[in-house]
């Protein structure tokens, strides 16, 4: 009771000079924000959370469960932060609302009685809405790095929070107290929206989400793009300069002037940078009929190698489907069929440097089962981590889109008169690259058998007789080959997109062709490769899953089919269709080889391709072109696979 008395006896009317002085209680504040946050989330948090979360029976669940203390641990920081905007708005409104100034602009700079700007003194109860604000602040800065879930913008955060205790100590001393006080009340008022969001987004109320979303987009054009430009930064450019003692203050005045409205004007440009995210996350709102969309999942694969073969992850010893191609932020969702569980899991992995594997992080959401053959580390929830509105992302407002609607699946025709039966080949080789096209096209000992059909690639332009221009992908089988057993080609001409690429991996190593040993055979993007190679040099580098080095080391009695060929160089990566291919075989237990050679398109690696398949795969196999058509062709058409850049060679 002692302490209630005290604080009402304190006059909170009373006026002086703001001074570095007053930050000396600065430190009671910083301690007094983690002492309430502790009791509130041992006490209010965790309960409420917990209960909004996993509904009535959560006493049922395992809580102490990784991904569950995950959720709650991200809802009780956004409670917390919610709970301070909240507080810190109906603080600043409490102070201001009586004030001259909260309804007149130029009341910032004159009063009470002849007091004029910088010569003004502060309330006692407005120096208490800054030590609020900065003591919430220098917490943060704390909280950052021992108390919050560390994420992907650790250091953009960090850089708020410190930028945000100079501004409001440099306005403070500046005596630019009672406009800063606007501006403080001005940014809170969206972060409420903001943080209610989110809470709703982790407690599954999709409704409210989306109307505090709605909430957050109007508070924030009316506050930071109507209010904030043409009432406060209209009075402290032009209405400050009227009453400003030019003669008493000659360099402190115009200092003052252009140092905090330099730090406005800039605070400006970041509201309009930002609200054409938000826009565009609007829009995109407004596609998904009101819901904001769980993520933006990709199907496309990526392969990482090292100097053995395969290289995903020190802790994994799977094979990822899904990643890293085309990716606008740091990370990235994939889907992932484990062999043996049955099921469809998502998972998250972090970009990657190039020329830096072993970076390679994977992140189980906490949307799905714990899996015992991951390393779960802690990861943000893409939707709901989304920053405060002074530190918004492209790629966290992307992750708004809605999931676009799926095209129709690729699927196989054949002229095999038992399509119930699926074909059992000894080898099948997957011809991707222009030069294996170009190899096997001319092979006239084949007969086609089947076509794989992409809804989204037209047939026409396409020749009656397959041909080299046709945008098609064939199936052949070879007719002359040494062995007994069936030996298949699939001549890939369409495009495929990374987002694509899976599923026609699916298809091709999925239930109506079931191969013994797959050869892939394409050409590196120049991007993804790192060795140091002449442009003049043909080469050609391998990749193998790891049952074909199993079967090879185990002394099945198989050779392998490219024996003495180099391992991809480590760093380099192969994406798209041929790592889906390869991480197809990989899951299911096929004996896979991929064969990348030089992306120029010339006689050489044709030559080189050849004597690859009739040295090792297919021994004395006629494939019919000789040099002089090679050379025919390619006087008549130069392609290149890939764009070359001989600066990644040499």
């Amino acid at each position: 009771m002692g302490l209630m008395e005290h604080v009402k006896s304190i006059d909170w009317e009373d006026e002086s000079y703001p001074a570095y002085e007053d930050y000396i209680v600065l430190p009671l504040f910083a301690l007094f924000f983690p002492t309430v946050r502790f009791f509130l989330d041992r006490f209010v948090f965790q309960k409420v959370g917990t209960r909004l979360i996993f509904g009535k029976g959560h006493h049922l669940l395992d809580l102490q469960d990784d991904e569950r203390k995950k959720k709650i641990r991200k809802f009780k920081e956004s409670a917390w932060k919610c709970v301070y905007f909240l507080s810190a708005e109906i603080l600043a409104l409490l102070v201001t609302y009586n004030e001259p100034w909260f309804t007149n602009t130029k009341n910032y700079w004159v009063g009470p009685g002849t007091q004029v700007w910088p010569d003004q003194k502060m309330k006692l109860k407005l120096k208490g809405v800054y030590m609020y604000a900065a003591g919430f602040y220098t917490y943060s800065i704390f909280a950052l790095i021992f108390w919050e879930t560390r994420r992907s913008d650790f250091g953009v955060s960090m850089g708020h929070h410190v930028a945000t205790v100079i501004l409001i100590v440099l306005s403070y001393i500046l005596r630019f107290g009672r406009v800063g006080s606007v501006v403080l009340a001005l940014h809170d008022a969206s972060d409420v929206f903001l943080e209610v969001g989110k809470m709703s987004k982790y407690s599954g109320a999709e409704g409210t989400a989306s109307f505090a979303f709605i909430l957050f987009v109007l508070s924030w054009i009316l506050l930071r793009l109507i209010y904030f430009p043409f009432w406060v930064l209209w009075s402290t450019s032009y209405e400050v300069v009227q009453t400003l003692d030019k003669e008493k203050h000659p360099v402190d005045g115009p200092i003052y002037y252009y140092v905090f409205n330099t730090l406005l004007f800039c605070l400006l440009v970041l509201h309009i940078y930002w609200w054409v995210l938000i826009y565009r996350m609007l829009v995109k709102q407004i596609q998904a009929r009101g819901q904001l969309s769980d993520d933006v999942r990709s199907d496309s694969s990526m392969y990482v190698a090292d100097s053995e073969g395969l290289f995903l992850s020190r802790n994994v010893t799977f094979v990822i489907q899904g990643g890293l191609t085309q990716m606008k932020g740091l990370y990235r969702d994939f889907r992932l069929n484990v062999e043996g569980v049955g099921k469809e899991e998502i998972y998250r992995v972090k970009k990657i440097g190039i020329d830096d594997p072993v970076s390679l992080e994977i992140f189980i959401r906490p949307t799905t089962p714990s899996s015992s053959i991951l390393r779960q580390k802690d990861m943000e929830d893409v939707l709901t981590e989304i920053p405060p509105p002074s530190r918004f992302f492209q790629e966290e407002l992307n992750n708004f889109t809605p999931p676009p609607q799926p095209l129709p699946s690729p699927f196989l025709v054949f002229s095999n008169p038992k399509p119930d039966q699926p074909l059992r080949p000894s080898l099948l080789i997957i011809a991707l690259s222009t030069p294996s096209h170009f190899v096997f096209h001319n092979v006239s000992n084949k007969s086609l058998i089947g076509s794989l059909i992409l809804p989204e690639v037209p047939f026409a332009g396409n020749s009656v007789e397959p041909s080299l221009g046709d945008k098609s992908c064939n199936i052949y089988a070879l007719n002359g080959a040494p062995a007994s057993d069936l030996v298949l080609v699939v001549s890939v001409q369409c495009p495929v997109s990374a987002d694509r690429a899976n599923v026609v991996a699916k298809v091709l190593l999925g239930e109506h062709i079931v191969p013994q040993r797959v050869l892939i055979l394409d050409s590196v993007q120049s991007q993804n490769f790192r060795a140091k190679l002449s442009p003049d040099e043909t080469y050609a580098f391998k990749l193998e899953t790891t049952s074909e080095r199993e079967g090879l080391d185990g002394g099945s009695g198989d050779s392998a089919l490219l024996k003495g060929l180099d391992y991809f160089p480590s760093g380099s990566v192969v994406e798209g269709l041929a790592a889906a291919l390869l991480s197809r075989c990989q899951m299911r237990n096929i004996r896979g080889t991929l064969c990348v050679s030089w992306p120029q398109y010339s006689s050489s690696v044709v030559v080189l391709i050849k004597s690859l398949l009739q040295k090792k795969v297919l021994q004395g196999f006629d494939f019919g072109s000789s040099g002089e058509d090679e050379e025919k062709y390619l006087r008549s058409r130069r392609i290149k696979d890939h764009p070359f850049d001989s600066e990644l060679y040499t």
